[in-house]
């Protein structure tokens, strides 16, 4: 259905990964696309969900029109359909029977069916070079309950392939003696997976072995920091142990913990309020990758690694 990796053969390209991208290589007009946000939305929903098959049409109205009766469900996705005919081509959606449609082979080429592949075959830093960012990060279609659960489902899927991708990027560049691109990657690693404090005593003692003593303990302060103002609490014992084998280095400036700060200045959310068993979960997470529209909006709380 997807052609991944030879945009050339396909009538459209379609970007997902960041910032959506509708380029067309050929003579078809894709603007219908760009301004109809819910089709748009349909069809990657049909590309991801398919993946190389039809789709239920009672799974597609399930989630983009999940008030309406069957018999309204099916008119409107029929409308969803005629003005992706109309952009793709006649030919670009198959049905299979009345309750199946799909994309037909040779009408799109996806940057997220070509990340997968890539990471299929083993490589790694062609396939990170495609990921731009969040599943349609910034797209303006707001749609109900079951679209939302989907797409944090599938972003979160592909972020942690594009994390697990940069941690192996940053083992091959440590083993290969390239002590800057495995400290990089293996930021962008923690910067880009669902992060706890394992996976940050894991980056801090990547920076100690290749060199960058003071990145790891800037990245030991800024957890710190962050786990007192967000949550009241300190460290596990992991990673002040962590953090204490580095200190019994030689020659090395270890840095004393920030003070905590008093009760009364912390922030009081309602993570905080909902008592020492939620904290206790909500402490061994630390905030995913911020969207541009958050870091833009200055909505985003701090995050541990600011200043690295």
């Amino acid at each position: 259905m997807i052609e991944p990796l030879d945009p050339g053969s396909a009538r459209l390209t379609l970007n997902i990964l960041g910032p959506v991208q509708v380029l067309t290589p050929r003579t078809s007009d894709a603007s219908a696309l760009t301004t109809h946000p819910k089709g748009l939305a349909v069809l990657v929903y049909l590309l991801l969900v398919g993946d190389g098959s039809c789709v239920s049409r009672e799974g597609i109205t399930g989630v983009f029109w999940p008030d309406a009766d069957d018999r309204h469900g099916r008119g409107s996705l029929r409308q969803v359909m005629r003005v992706l005919r109309a952009t793709l081509g006649a030919d670009s959606l198959v049905d299979r029977g009345t309750e199946y449609v799909g994309v037909a082979d040779g009408v799109l080429t996806c940057d997220a069916a070509a990340f997968e592949m890539l990471l299929d075959r083993g490589r790694h830093l062609e396939a990170m070079r495609l990921y731009r960012g969040d599943l349609l990060d910034g797209f303006p279609f707001r749609g109900g309950h079951a679209w939302d659960e989907w797409l944090e489902g599938r972003r979160a899927h592909y972020r942690d392939l594009a994390g697990a991708a940069a941690w192996g990027l940053a083992e091959s560049a440590e083993h290969d003696g390239d002590r800057a691109a495995a400290a990089s990657w293996g930021k962008t690693a923690v910067g880009l997976s669902p992060r706890n404090e394992t996976a940050l005593c894991k980056l801090i003692e990547l920076l100690a072995r290749v060199g960058d003593r003071s990145g790891a303990f800037r990245a030991y302060r800024g957890l710190v920091q962050w786990l007192d103002d967000e949550f009241g609490v300190q460290p596990s014992p992991e990673m002040r142990r962590c953090i204490e084998r580095l200190r019994r280095e030689p020659d090395v400036e270890a840095p004393t913990d920030p003070p905590r700060r008093a009760p009364a200045d912390r922030r009081h959310d309602e993570r905080r309020a909902a008592g020492p068993a939620h904290v206790q979960h909500e402490r061994r997470l630390l905030p995913e990758r911020r969207s541009g529209h958050d870091r833009r909006g200055g909505t985003d709380r701090r995050d541990p690694l600011d200043g690295l």
